[in-house]
C-alpha cells in the first residue's frame, strides 16, 4: 500500500509440482537458478515428500506447510466438481489421508471394483485357511490388472 493506492509489481511464477521427483540433472539446474534467481520471478515447489528434495534446494527456499485437508472438504469438493454422491465422497474421503490428489486418484471406475476385492478378500479371510488365503492373494494382481471384479477362493 503506498499513498492509499497499490503499488502494483509484475512478476514471474514458476511453480514445479511433485519437486521430489525432478532428477539429478534437473535438480541441479534448479539449484542454479535458485542461486540466482531472474529479477521478479516467483518460484513455488510443491511436494508431499520434501525430505526427498535435495537439502540444498531446501535451504534456499522457503518452506510454508499445508495441512491435510478435512474429509469434510473432501466430500464437498468431490460433490461439487466431481459429479460424486455424497456418500461415495465420503467412503473416499475416510480413506484418501486428507489428500484431494488421492481422492481424486481414488475416485475413478476401478476404485468400487477394487474396494469390493478388498472386502470380499477380508471377509473370507475369516473362513478359510492359510494356503488358501495366499493362493486368493496371488490372484489379485491379475484381476487388479483386469479391472477389478471378483476372486473366490
Amino acid at each position: 500500500w503506498r499513498s492509499g493506492g497499490i503499488l502494483l509489481k509484475v512478476f514471474r511464477f514458476m511453480m514445479i509440482s511433485q519437486a521430489e521427483r525432478m532428477t539429478v540433472p534437473a535438480s541441479n539446474s534448479l539449484l542454479k537458478l535458485l542461486e540466482e534467481p531472474p529479477e521478479k520471478t516467483l518460484i513455488v515447489l510443491t511436494s508431499s515428500k520434501y525430505k526427498q528434495i535435495l537439502p540444498t534446494i531446501i535451504s534456499r527456499c522457503r518452506t510454508v506447510r499445508f495441512d491435510p485437508l478435512t474429509d469434510c472438504e473432501i466430500v464437498e469438493a468431490l460433490v461439487a466438481q466431481g459429479g460424486v454422491s455424497p456418500d461415495k465422497a465420503r467412503l473416499i474421503a475416510g480413506i484418501s489421508g486428507g489428500s484431494m490428489t488421492r481422492a481424486v486418484a481414488l475416485y475413478d471406475e476401478s476404485f468400487e471394483g477394487i474396494r469390493n476385492l478388498s472386502f470380499n478378500y477380508l471377509k473370507n479371510c475369516l473362513d478359510v485357511n492359510l494356503f488358501d488365503r495366499i493362493g486368493f492373494a496371488e490372484k489379485i494382481p491379475v484381476c487388479l490388472s483386469n479391472g477389478g471384479g471378483s476372486i473366490s477362493l
